[in-house]
């Protein structure tokens, strides 16, 4: 389990993900530096072998990624601490992938971001033909990724209800196993700030089950400087 200690900027993507400014990780480095930000994680989307979805970097750039990161790690480890991560989707195909991931001592974390879930073998939700009930797919992968051990944080959990513009007891039930799984498990769960920004992919019926004791973290889901923020800032 990761320790997040101070203040800290959380959950920022890089140019490489294809739907973010063109901007060098210096720079967010940098900004993070101006906002006092004692600790600055990058979680850009992972890529998969085969480069099978869009909207992320290509496999090949995955050690570029690291190696970037590392050096301004070491430029600037007397000022602020630059932890290395991937914002991954769980697919129970790619388990092998998973744990190759986490066995890369050059990744100091993973964190769940379910844009989409395995229906069948090779089958993903976003295929369908239609997108309704596509919040059950996207939650039993989530609470699969949860179990699987591989992930520190889950990212705007919630985001899950996105096409759901009516609050369910289903969808309360659902969120509750959830919830109580990812206490249970002790991971983290993120509070994200680009949802909150965005109508409909905040979900504040989820936020109000969420127990006093669950580890809750703040995330700016940068893909702009304009979009990093520290955490007590969200």
């Amino acid at each position: 389990m990761i320790s997040i200690k101070g203040e800290y900027v959380f959950h920022v993507h890089s140019w490489r993900c294809c739907h973010a400014d063109e901007i060098r990780d210096e720079e967010y480095v940098k900004r993070a530096m101006e906002l006092g930000a004692e600790a600055i994680y990058f979680t850009d989307h992972t890529p998969f072998p085969g480069n099978p979805f869009r909207n992320r970097m290509k496999y090949e750039q995955l050690t570029e990624y690291i190696l970037t990161l590392k050096d301004l790690r070491e430029k600037y480890k007397e000022k602020i601490d630059i932890k290395i991560g991937l914002e991954v989707e769980y697919l129970p195909s790619f388990k092998a992938f998973y744990e190759e991931l986490k066995a890369n001592e050059d990744l100091d974390l993973l964190i769940l971001g379910q844009h989409h879930s395995e229906m069948s073998p090779g089958q993903y939700s976003f295929q369908s033909d239609t997108r309704e009930d596509e919040w059950k797919y996207l939650m039993e992968g989530q609470m699969a990724g949860v179990s699987s051990g591989f992930f520190d944080v889950i990212a705007h959990p919630d985001r899950v209800f996105k096409r759901e513009k009516e609050w369910s007891d289903d969808m309360e039930q659902e969120a509750k196993k959830f919830i109580d799984l990812a206490v249970n498990n002790k991971i983290w769960l993120e509070k994200n700030y680009s949802s909150i920004r965005h109508k409909g992919k905040y979900k504040k019926e989820f936020w109000m089950l969420v127990p006093d004791d669950a580890l809750i973290i703040a995330g700016c889901d940068a893909h702009s400087l304009d979009e990093v923020m520290t955490g007590s800032d969200i």
